[in-house]
């Protein structure tokens, strides 16, 4: 589901309702506005639900609307304040948005550099032999030519089909996720953030936690987050790390109970922290990819501008064994 239609939406929802506009009706005003889409269906079903006399708990739970969605509408409806559950939604949903956006520009640039590198590549290795075979003949050419000719477009195509293993495998590209700077401190703001919303809309923290471990889709998270939940069941401090080899940071439990006047300012305090690192983190990466691939490609060039003179050396000595 677009994260950022869902923002507006939710930012249009919770101005009709402050204007006194019953839920329903307001679900209604919204849809007729909206383009087509998997978004607009759901409300609609949701609007037909509520005017069919369901409660808001009810109607949320059978549309397929986002988990933490669906329970800060729940929540905001329990607790009598549902434009604030709204507002909130909005403002998570829109800087989730955001965080994905800066994501998908960080791995443009890099894309687009390996793309081209490896069909540029490609091109100047079948041109090479060409030349090769016209101007020294076939059995002329040394086997490191041919290895050198090669190597880069093969190192290319390497780290393409890497991309696209990411793009297909969800276990590599977790495994990638907690690895890569930017990209794991997002994803600990995301977690962290849904948590500190549920706490602020007066949900008990195993709520919130268990709606956290239904939105990660990690199975390591959910382990950490199962043994929060065992700390709670059996007394002891819910956020203590769950053993000596976490994947969590250390630092987000820390921020999440410390100088904070209650779990859900911290966690969302924790959520703000970890987001800035990952923008600043993030900044870094796009800024150092561009002489990165500035020097990758200049390599490239001199590379391939090595194996044309190797060629043209060696015709030259196969000219002089004619003297």
């Amino acid at each position: 589901m677009n994260t950022e239609e869902l923002a507006y939406a939710n930012q249009q929802l919770a101005a009709m309702l402050r204007d006194g506009l019953p839920l329903a009706g307001a679900l209604r005003e919204l849809a007729a506005t909206m383009g087509s889409g998997e978004l607009r269906t759901e409300l609609q079903a949701l609007e037909s639900d509520l005017a069919a006399g369901r409660s808001v708990a009810e109607a949320v739970s059978r549309r397929r609307l986002p988990p933490l969605y669906s329970r800060l509408l729940i929540a905001g409806s329990r607790g009598g304040d549902l434009p604030a559950a709204l507002t909130l939604a909005a403002d998570h949903f829109g800087a989730l948005y955001q965080r994905q956006l800066r994501l998908r520009t960080l791995l443009i640039y890099p894309a687009l550099v390996v793309l081209t590198g490896l069909g540029v590549t490609i091109l100047i290795a079948v041109a090479q032999n060409k030349l090769s075979r016209d101007l020294l003949g076939d059995g002329s050419r040394d086997s490191m030519s041919s290895l050198l000719t090669w190597i880069l477009p093969a190192a290319f195509g390497l780290i393409a089909l890497f991309g696209i293993a990411l793009a297909a495998l969800p276990p590599l590209r977790r495994w990638f996720a907690w690895r890569c700077p930017g990209i794991r401190e997002d994803r600990v703001a995301n977690l962290s953030a849904s948590v500190g919303l549920m706490l602020r809309q007066n949900c008990p923290l195993p709520e919130a936690l268990a709606v956290a471990r239904e939105i990660e889709d990690d199975p390591r998270i959910r382990t950490e987050l199962d043994a929060w939940l065992d700390h709670i069941a059996r007394g002891e401090p819910p956020l203590r790390p769950a053993s000596d080899r976490t994947v969590l940071p250390a630092l987000l439990p820390w921020l999440a109970t410390t100088r904070a006047a209650d779990l859900g300012e911290g966690f969302l305090r924790a959520a703000e922290f970890f987001h800035r690192r990952a923008v600043h983190r993030l900044d870094l990466l796009v800024n150092g990819a561009l002489p990165v691939s500035l020097v990758l490609l200049g390599a490239v060039a001199g590379v391939q501008l090595f194996i044309i003179l190797s060629i043209f050396a060696g015709l030259l000595d196969s000219l002089g064994g004619f003297e």
